[in-house]
């Protein structure tokens, strides 16, 4: 072989050296490095995870917020019943004592005014047909009356005229006697007729006030008569606006207290029947709760204290998360449809906690964090920007348990291991 042939191949030998080197470098590059690191990083947080992470267990369930120690207080139809005119609420809507909550139209009630009122003016026109036959009746009286007293009171003065002439004859008659000039029968006569009109002049006097007294009492009689007409009416008056009163009251429905209308049971043009129920009111509180609801395969694993969260279904759970929360009170049997009947006072609402068969009841205390717009505690955020009222809906879990992986991961080996021995032999 020629020299230059040799080195010539020499040469050759030596760049492939040098092309396998450089493939040794490329694999060796930073970037390839990354995979067998990132497998690590991997493979090292699983075994933290194991050892020190946690798997949590939950129950899951249904509830409603409700306002904590609050009533449901039923609004119902007055005694006489009616047609509703307007229902002025609708089931949500927060309201304040005293606020309208609906209009009724009461024909009976329309009835009883109407004949009151024809009472009423039955009895004011006695009244004006008394007053105007008692002023005649008094005024012919009077008449009747000064012309019998000027006719006695004329008797009066000539009998007071015969007493002072019969005085003065009695005087002379006296005096003649003793001087014996007339006998003792013609003065006897004179004292007995001076004595007659003297008792004339009396019983005239008492004739006269006689004449006064009737005539006073004849005018009181109508007094009487006039004023138990008067009372006559007044009572027919007082009966009126008593029943007007009564017809205000019941037709405008008022709100016997603060709270949210919870449901209404009327619409307008509906006839209501005595006591039959208008709307419901949840009393106003602070405070809201959760009445939640669980499957009874799960009840007895529930117990006061365990953590809860809270999602209401309005509200978009991906962006705030849920309300956070602990349960304070677990049921010690399945509730019957009565007892939820009695919470939600609602049949439709029950039978959307009922879908899954017989269910524990479960109350839930939400942390209160003030300085939220809610005013509650959120697992992701601070929550929406408007407050939380009852009536939501909300699905609810229930942690009851958290454990390490390990904890459950030894169980389960120590199982395979136990089945896998008994396999064997």
């Amino acid at each position: 072989m020629k020299e230059t042939d040799a080195y010539r191949k020499e040469a050759i030998e030596q760049l492939h050296h040098k092309d396998e080197y450089q493939e040794a470098i490329k694999i060796l590059r930073p970037v390839a490095w990354l995979y067998p690191f990132t497998f690590l990083i991997l493979f090292l947080s699983g075994i933290l995870w194991v050892l020190f992470g946690t798997i949590t267990t939950q129950v899951a369930g249904e509830g409603v917020l409700l306002a904590k120690d609050a009533e449901i207080i039923s609004v119902m139809s007055p005694e006489e019943g009616g047609y509703v005119e307007k229902m002025y609420v609708t089931p949500g809507e927060k309201i304040t004592k005293g606020h309208l909550l609906a209009s009724l139209k009461s024909p009976v009630i329309n009835q009883k005014i109407d004949a009151l009122e024809r009472e009423l003016k039955k009895e004011k026109e006695k009244l004006s047909t008394l007053e105007n036959l008692a002023k005649n009746e008094i005024s012919d009286r009077e008449k009747e009356t000064e012309y019998s007293r000027n006719k006695l009171q004329n008797i009066l003065t000539t009998m007071e005229s015969k007493k002072t002439h019969l005085s003065t004859l009695l005087v002379v008659q006296e005096a003649a006697f003793k001087k014996g000039i007339i006998s003792l029968l013609d003065v006897s006569q004179t004292r007995i007729n001076y004595l007659d009109t003297i008792e004339d002049i009396t019983n005239t006097e008492n004739d006269i006030n006689d004449l006064k007294k009737n005539l006073s009492d004849y005018i009181e009689s109508w007094k009487v008569k006039i004023r138990d007409q008067e009372n006559k009416v007044m009572q027919a008056e007082f009966s009126l606006r008593r029943l007007q009163g009564r017809s205000a009251i019941e037709k405008n429905i008022l709100s016997p207290t603060d709270g949210i209308i919870y449901s209404n049971y009327a619409n307008t043009g509906d006839y209501l029947a005595k006591n039959h129920k208008i709307t419901d009111i949840i009393t106003a509180s602070n405070t809201l709760e959760v009445l939640a609801f669980v499957p009874a395969r799960y009840g007895k694993k529930l117990a006061p204290g365990m953590p809860a969260k809270v999602f209401p279904k309005h509200i978009d759970a991906l962006k705030y998360g849920g309300l956070m929360g602990k349960v304070y009170f677990v049921s010690e049997m399945p509730v019957s449809k009565k007892s939820i009947e009695n919470h939600l006072e609602n049949p439709e609402f029950v039978q959307l906690f009922l879908q899954q068969g017989p269910v524990f009841e479960v109350r839930i205390k939400l942390e209160k964090k003030p300085a939220n717009p809610s005013g509650y505690r959120w697992t992701t955020s601070q929550g929406p920007a408007a407050k939380i009222t009852i009536g939501a809906v909300a699905d609810v879990h229930i942690i009851v348990k958290k454990q390490t992986p390990i904890s459950v991961i030894i169980p389960v080996a120590k199982s395979a291991k136990n089945w896998l021995v008994n396999s064997d032999g």
